[in-house]
């Protein structure tokens, strides 16, 4: 019987993306050729990717859910405190909640990192490791999320939020221009600056960088929670507390502090600092989690 080779494409998604099962995909060839159908290979294919991701996902989701929760929390609640003092006119409970969800979106693109770092956290025997390729491509899915949050959704939100404070239009800030207004800003000179909104060149050129700089911290927060993974349960937690709470900590103090530095470099430190460390961590020996 002449031997028929299974989709090339399926099959590299079972090693890279699927359990580590040599004997599964021997079954799965086996059985192709009794069945030499394609569709019904891919269709077995994609169902052991689903099932292997979620039993991958699933256990760790309430750490990640809790991490995202709690850095937003903790990124919203000066604004929400202040927010009454700023206020000209009384704000009601359903105004106050609007202006909570005004700020989520700028807060969840800074915790959505934090959130692929915790999702590493949780109790992990030796055969549920997080699958490295899984792991970034979640991440690399993460990055362009985050760069059309930031981009976009956030400038829209931020001029809702000015707008319900006040109850009446307020002129555009730094923090209201989208990424192609802020690019305007930036190298468009005088006339462009004062077109746009009252802002200063700096402050501009800083936003516009932290767009790219915030999209990629996904990145650098899933390598270091693949780092953690392998450490003991005591290690990759202190690690995860610690670089989440360093990170959430630059932007809580501000940017007026580093106004004597180029704003790419204000923008991106958080994120080569993070990235640094993460491979610092992964090159050093450490004692693996127990199975």
């Amino acid at each position: 019987m002449t031997h028929r080779t299974p989709p090339t494409l399926a099959t590299a998604l079972l090693k890279h993306l699927g359990p580590h099962n040599p004997a599964l995909l021997g079954d799965l060839s086996e059985t192709y050729q009794s069945r030499p159908s394609r569709w019904w290979y891919w269709r077995q294919a994609l169902s052991i990717v689903w099932t292997h991701t979620w039993t991958s996902v699933g256990p760790s989701a309430a750490w990640s859910m809790a991490g995202m929760t709690i850095a937003v929390l903790v990124l919203e609640m000066p604004s929400l405190l202040q927010a009454p003092l700023h206020a000209p006119v009384r704000l009601t409970p359903e105004r106050w909640l609007r202006l909570a969800m005004y700020l989520v979106p700028q807060a969840a693109a800074i915790a959505v990192p934090i959130g692929f770092m915790t999702w590493f956290v949780g109790d992990r025997s030796q055969s549920s490791r997080p699958n490295p390729t899984l792991a970034l491509l979640a991440a690399a899915v993460g990055c362009v999320a985050t760069f059309a949050v930031m981009g976009w959704l956030v400038p829209l939100s931020n001029q809702a939020f000015r707008v319900t404070l006040v109850d009446r239009y307020v002129m555009k800030g730094t923090g209201e221009l989208s990424l192609f207004q802020l690019r305007s800003v930036v190298g468009g000179g005088e006339s462009a600056r004062f077109a746009l909104a009252s802002i200063d060149q700096w402050e501009a050129a800083a936003r516009y960088y932290a767009v790219f700089a915030v999209s990629v911290t996904p990145v650098a927060f899933a390598i270091v929670g693949l780092w953690a993974a392998a450490r003991g349960p005591v290690a990759r937690r202190l690690v995860a507390v610690a670089v989440a709470s360093v990170y959430l900590g630059y932007f809580l103090i501000g940017r007026e502090w580093a106004r004597s530095l180029p704003p790419v470099v204000v923008a991106w430190l958080p994120t080569i600092a993070i990235a640094a460390v993460a491979l610092l961590l992964r090159s050093s020996p450490g004692r693996t989690a127990s199975a």
